[in-house]
């Protein structure tokens, strides 16, 4: 038995705890058998790609937190980063006039942050205008070339 797995086991429990839901009820909420989760929690069993995927898109728990323990929480330039980008985005939102898909819009705005912070700097209104596909972003990118 693992102290990485027992570790990883205790942060599960956590996480199951915070549902209210037994450690059957949880299992079949993560689609997993009671067996299985239950050697996860005890640290018997190392926990699954897929199981851990589902705890963070179902519970929102970070990835990161549940194998290392580590809270990985933004600097405030990377959060200013962050802000600043999703400022920008809605704008371009706000001046688009065609159907707006929101999932669609949550991931271009994500790849537009996550950009940001790849660069250590907020992308321009043009480029985020040109990730999220702004009606306007294109004129005015259009514009820009022009000149």
């Amino acid at each position: 038995m693992s102290t990485t797995f027992l570790e990883i086991g205790r942060r599960l429990r956590e996480v199951r705890a915070s549902t209210g839901l037994s450690q059957a009820e949880f299992a079949e909420f993560l689609g997993t058998s009671y067996r299985s989760y239950r050697a996860y929690e005890t640290g018997q069993r190392e926990v699954t790609t897929a199981v851990v995927l589902k705890v963070e898109a179902i519970q929102g728990v970070a990835r990161g937190w549940l194998l290392s323990g580590d809270n990985l929480e933004l600097e405030d330039k990377e959060l200013a980063i962050v802000q600043e980008t999703l400022e920008r985005g809605l704008t371009e939102l706000k001046a688009t006039n065609s159907a707006i898909d929101p999932v669609s819009w949550a991931q271009k705005l994500r790849l537009a942050i996550k950009l940001g912070l790849s660069q250590n700097r907020s992308l321009p209104a043009s480029d985020i205008a040109e990730i999220v596909g702004s009606h306007q972003g294109q004129q005015r990118t259009a514009a820009k070339d022009d000149n």
